[in-house]
């Protein structure tokens, strides 16, 4: 009969549920773009050395993309070459409308389907980039995505400036110029969960 007792007294306590709160390691998020040249689509990779992340936190995933914001500082471009940066910036990203910066926030992820959307801003145009989004049980993730300069964000001076400028760069074995206007994007870093009840 004790037993009984205790058993019912035990069901009848409210459990209280685990509540978590779910960040984002500003540290070890990192951005690296791809461009490309010549016909065979050679691949020019790099980063940004100034970018600044914000954020809240949120009790789950899509919460937490929606609190996220960036600002990259353009004239901080590095693929490796100071030549090249000092081309890509003063051709091509300084000719933007406010070309000092990109910026942009998060709009979603869907972790069933394994995508992530980030809405990218430059040249005065605003565009929905999708990511593939991929997260592992240590909460290190990797988001990886595309854009085009001219289609999505209508920066024909600023392209036809960099290709002019980089004509006999970008000219491959076959002996033709090819500068391309899509740029790939890999996003890395750590999301924190911290639990309580």
């Amino acid at each position: 009969m004790k037993f009984l007792i205790f058993t019912l007294l035990l069901i009848s306590i409210p459990l209280q549920a685990e509540v978590c709160s779910y960040g984002l390691n500003e540290g070890s998020v990192k951005l690296r773009w791809t461009g490309f040249k010549t016909t065979k689509k050679t691949a020019v990779s790099g980063t940004f050395k100034k970018i600044d992340w914000s954020f809240e936190s949120a009790s789950d995933l899509n919460a937490l993309m929606k609190n996220i914001k960036f600002k990259i500082k353009t004239n901080s471009i590095d693929s490796g070459n100071f030549i090249r940066d000092r081309r890509l910036y003063g051709s091509f990203l300084k000719l933007m409308n406010e070309g000092n910066y990109i910026q942009g926030h998060g709009i979603s992820i869907d972790e069933k389907n394994k995508t992530a959307v980030i809405e990218v801003e430059m040249n005065k145009q605003r565009t929905p980039v999708i990511f593939s989004f991929e997260n592992t049980k240590d909460k290190t993730f990797t988001m990886k995505g595309a854009l085009d300069v001219l289609k999505h964000y209508k920066m024909k001076k600023s392209f036809d400036s960099l290709a002019k400028l980089c004509e006999k760069l970008h000219t491959g074995e076959d002996g033709v110029a090819k500068t391309w206007s899509d740029v790939d994007l890999t996003i890395t870093g750590r999301i924190t969960k911290k639990c309580s009840k």
